[in-house]
């Protein structure tokens, strides 16, 4: 199986004011936040919401704050993306998070994603913004990454 690892750096998308400050998450994203991406990207990922989420969320993230997004494939292969965000409150990145596992989806297939904004020891991260800054892909369990 041939190595896949991609980095694609999403800070361009630095969703200041996508969805809602933490604490509120009355409002969804605004839709015009797209991942700043090249067409040779694995994966376009688009944030759907940033916040503290609704009881619905709670329940389907089991996280009660972070970052929802959708994940399109458009790579030749099937998988996932690992999202890394920054929480950011005012100039100060409060902490970062991964997704935790998430369905592969096939090439052309759109899923939706989470990445939790929990600090050390499970706490929960107090914060305005999120950052998306990169994802990797990795086909053959490597581990190896790429910084942007």
């Amino acid at each position: 199986m041939r190595k896949w690892i991609i980095t694609a750096v999403l800070a361009a998308l630095a969703v200041a004011g996508c969805g809602t400050a933490a604490g509120t998450g009355s409002q969804p994203a605004a839709s015009g936040h797209a991942a700043a991406s090249s067409t040779a990207d694995p994966f376009k990922i688009t944030p759907l919401f940033c916040g503290q989420y609704t009881p619905a969320q709670v329940n389907q993230f089991a996280d009660y704050s972070g970052l929802i997004f959708r994940y399109t494939n458009r790579g030749t292969e099937t998988a996932a993306p690992e999202l890394r965000v920054n929480f950011v409150n005012g100039s100060t990145v409060a902490g970062d998070n991964v997704n935790g596992a998430i369905p592969d989806i096939a090439p052309g297939q759109s899923a939706i994603g989470e990445v939790g904004a929990v600090g050390g020891m499970g706490a929960t991260l107090h914060f305005k913004t999120c950052q998306p800054v990169s994802y990797t892909v990795d086909k053959d369990w490597s581990g190896q990454t790429y910084q942007p």
